[in-house]
């Protein structure tokens, strides 16, 4: 394979990949879009008719268990799902569409923001690495395979004499995100 054909076809994979990143994200959100909307029903006939308990909300099933983890467990199993870099408030948002009722009522965001602190500081294993575009900062999720792919580019790069140029075997991690 040529150099040519090698950076045509990589360039179309990362136009699908960028495609289907985009198709998942619209999907997320009207998916969430949708739970928000279910719970306003539940409460409002919950309100209106006295028909007893609410109903559970809908949850898919990458969010098996979440009502019953706590708030730092639930917040790691946010960002292992999300597919973009997510701010304490879409955290929250997420949590809330899913019913999860183990933020604490008394300023929920801080609580969120302190689990998404400690899981930055938390060097082993898996943890989310902070993201800023400019106006605001957000937080994504580094699994163990992509921090040491990540620092084996790093390595090749430093090995390469910092060429920028050398071809990433992965995505960037950081891509700016625009909030509608």
């Amino acid at each position: 394979m040529s150099e040519i054909e090698y950076k045509v076809m990589r360039e179309k994979v990362i136009e699908r990949l960028k495609k289907l990143a985009d198709d998942r994200k619209a999907i997320d959100r009207e998916a969430a879009a949708l739970r928000v909307t279910l719970n306003g029903l539940e409460q409002l006939r919950e309100a209106e008719m006295d028909t007893g308990p609410r109903m559970l909300p809908i949850i898919p099933s990458e969010y098996e268990g979440i009502l019953d983890k706590g708030l730092t467990d639930a917040v790691r199993l946010v960002f292992q799902n999300a597919t973009e870099p997510l701010t304490p408030k879409d955290v929250y948002e997420k949590l809330r569409s899913y019913d999860y009722r183990k933020i604490p009522r008394s300023n929920p965001l801080a609580a969120i923001h302190g689990v998404c602190t400690r899981l930055n500081k938390k060097e082993i294993q898996s943890v989310i690495q902070p993201f800023t575009d400019g106006v605001k900062t957000g937080f994504i999720w580094i699994s163990p395979e992509r921090r040491a792919l990540i620092e084996s580019e790093e390595a090749n790069r430093r090995a390469f004499g910092g060429n920028r140029n050398f071809p990433m075997t992965s995505p960037p991690i950081h891509r700016a995100w625009k909030k509608e």
